[in-house]
């Protein structure tokens, strides 16, 4: 490992070398198909040399130079019309060159680019995509601006609103006061991409500052203060209605669901740098040139990557991808040569899975256990090239932001968000288990502590059958009491603590018990032998004392619905699970700590 590797490196490693197909989408060029009718048929091509030559560069490139397998589609067979259908050899393709304009050069209709787009968002695998134009009337800023609206939904405008007694004061002085058209503010259209910039919200803080020299209002500033003077309202409130008017302009071109949380862009016109990101897909605009294909698309492909700046656990996560991909057919056939062990494995996963769903995840466990171990070594030596890489022994925090824009005093939230990532899992099991955190309707937290080979449903049903019937599964649980989130990540190594991130995405600590105290734990009868619905909820019963307070205190069967909120990863429950058992199985001693108050004194000294 050198000391001097570039994170550039690293992202090429990550993105391009799982680079295997590549998929060529454009009218202009001929596919395989239409070659060989061609010859046949000893029809006349109609394809201008110029792009011949083009798509013969991309192709000798992909071959000879890279070797990745390349097709060619012409976007009209198989029709792409048809709702959510990809065709397979798109679906799977590790990068897709797409010419915009799919209906001819003198189209200006990039509908049919933009319907692949976002199907392959919806795809499950994750695509390169080069969209390889001449652009809209030569300017593929255009074609970058129509994707953008594509993927994106409508900003957020409520934080905008203002009073309507303001609104109809601006309204009705710009009805007397602007009748020639004068205020640019209202009457030049703003691009979507400064648009977008300005509500971001990482930019909340300065999105009202119109006078600071990089705010888009700037230019205006002169419009915004003859309307502030004009009406005398507080000029953030013209700011607030302003951004909104500007965004209800341009609302029905949006047509996407993606946010600025879910979706990255950039546009650089002085590196001549864009790029489109979700979770699917990673999107970059080229203007077709007469340039080497490794000049104008692969080496633009990297630089945009690197532009990206994608995080290291990113770029970690593909490198896992990409080497479970490698490995995995050498490591499948180490597991099917033991013959022996699968034979076992067979045997006991027909004999028990029917009653014990469990047995399916065991033996998944135990596979992807292999496969994990023989991916470590190759991993971690990627893991080492990318510490070494950012300069291990340069500011963490520096390094944080530069990925996050996260800084120390979101430290304590970084760390809630981790250690709750560290114990708890979504919930997966089937139904309850060791570890099972569940919400009851009164709203109230409890963790399931029961061994989970009690929990098996049927597992004991003989036991309980004369006294509850088999169709319930007892459950031990004890009460998760809320802790102060900061006090719980600083003394989070004394393994008194949980973490768990709830749906609005606030971690919240809990503990069972602290200190010298015991913890309330209870007895509930899980209804239908503890299964969880596909919602992950079940119904509970426990006993409850009566209220009714007109006769002598009762116990009385309460029922409750429960939903299963997440799960302890296996060695946090048993942590749980062995601190229970200690509390219950304490024994009490008659050593006295009380004398004529002697011991205060002992209390006393320092």
């Amino acid at each position: 490992m050198t000391a001097s590797i570039a994170y550039k490196d690293l992202i090429e490693e990550a993105f391009i070398e799982p680079i295997r197909s590549v998929m060529v989408i454009d009218d202009e060029y001929p596919t395989l198909t239409n070659l060989i009718s061609i010859l046949q048929n000893g029809k006349s091509q109609s394809y201008s040399p110029a792009n011949l030559e083009r798509l013969q560069k991309i192709i000798e490139m992909c071959h000879q130079e890279k070797e990745w397998v390349v097709d060619v589609f012409d976007g009209k067979n198989p029709h792409l019309e048809a709702v959510n259908h990809i065709p397979e050899r798109l679906r799977h393709s590790d990068l897709v060159i797409l010419d915009y304009h799919l209906d001819g050069d003198k189209s200006q209709d990039g509908s049919k680019a933009r319907s692949i787009l976002k199907k392959l968002d919806n795809n499950k695998h994750f695509n390169l995509v080069i969209v390889h134009t001449n652009g809209l009337d030569g300017d593929i800023q255009n074609v970058f601006n129509e994707i953008l609206y594509e993927f994106m939904a409508v900003p957020e405008i409520n934080v905008f609103e203002t009073s309507s007694e303001i609104e109809e004061k601006i309204e009705q002085w710009l009805d007397v006061n602007n009748t020639d058209g004068h205020l640019r503010i209202l009457s030049n259209p703003l691009d979507v991409k400064d648009l977008l910039k300005l509500v971001d919200h990482n930019n909340k803080k300065n999105v009202l500052k119109y006078l600071a020299s990089e705010h888009l209002f700037k230019p205006f500033s002169a419009d915004i203060d003859e309307i502030k003077d004009g009406i005398q309202v507080n000029v953030k409130e013209i700011v607030k209605w302003l951004i909104k008017e500007k965004i209800l302009e341009i609302s029905k071109k949006f047509h996407g669901n993606h946010n600025c949380m879910t979706l990255k862009w950039e546009w650089d016109s002085k590196e001549n740098i864009n790029y489109i990101c979700t979770g699917s897909v990673f999107i970059t605009v080229i203007k077709k040139e007469d340039h080497s294909p490794v000049e104008e698309i692969y080496k633009k492909l990297i630089d945009t990557l690197v532009k990206l700046d994608p995080s290291p656990m990113h770029l970690l996560i593909a490198k896992i991808r990409h080497h479970m991909d490698e490995i995995g057919l050498e490591q499948a056939n180490l597991i099917t040569q033991n013959k022996l062990a699968q034979a076992g494995w067979l045997y006991s996963l027909l004999l028990n899975s029917k009653n014990n769903e469990l047995e399916h995840d065991k033996a998944i466990d135990i596979h992807w256990e292999q496969l994990g171990r023989a991916s470590k070594t190759d991993l971690r030596e990627f893991s080492k090239k990318l510490c070494c890489s950012l300069n291990i022994t340069a500011n963490p925090e520096e390094i944080c932001k530069r990925f996050f824009q996260i800084s120390k005093q979101d430290g304590f939230q970084a760390l809630s968000n981790l250690n709750a990532f560290s114990c708890t899992i979504p919930p997966t099991s089937s139904h309850l288990t060791t570890g099972t955190i569940l919400k009851l309707n009164d709203s109230s937290l409890w963790l399931c502590l029961s061994p989970a080979c009690d929990l098996v449903p049927g597992q004991r049903a003989n036991a309980w059958r004369e006294r509850i019937g088999t169709d319930y599964t007892v459950i031990k649980a004890v009460k998760l009491k809320p802790a102060n989130i900061k006090e719980a990540n600083i003394s989070s190594n004394t393994n008194e603590y949980l973490f768990v991130k709830h749906d609005d995405g606030i971690v919240q600590a809990y503990y069972i018990a602290l200190a010298n105290s015991n913890p309330i734990w209870d007895v509930f009868y899980a209804d239908n032998s503890g299964r969880l619905d596909e919602n992950y909820q079940v119904k509970l019963t426990c006993i409850r004392k009566d209220d009714n307070p007109s006769v002598k205190v009762l116990l009385t069967a309460k029922n409750y619905d429960a939903e299963v909120i997440a799960e302890l990863r296996y060695e946090y429950a048993l942590n749980f699970l062995q601190k229970l058992g200690n509390n219950q199985m304490r024994i009490g001693l008659g050593y006295t700590n009380q004398m004529f108050g002697v011991e205060q004194s002992i209390k006393s000294k320092p």
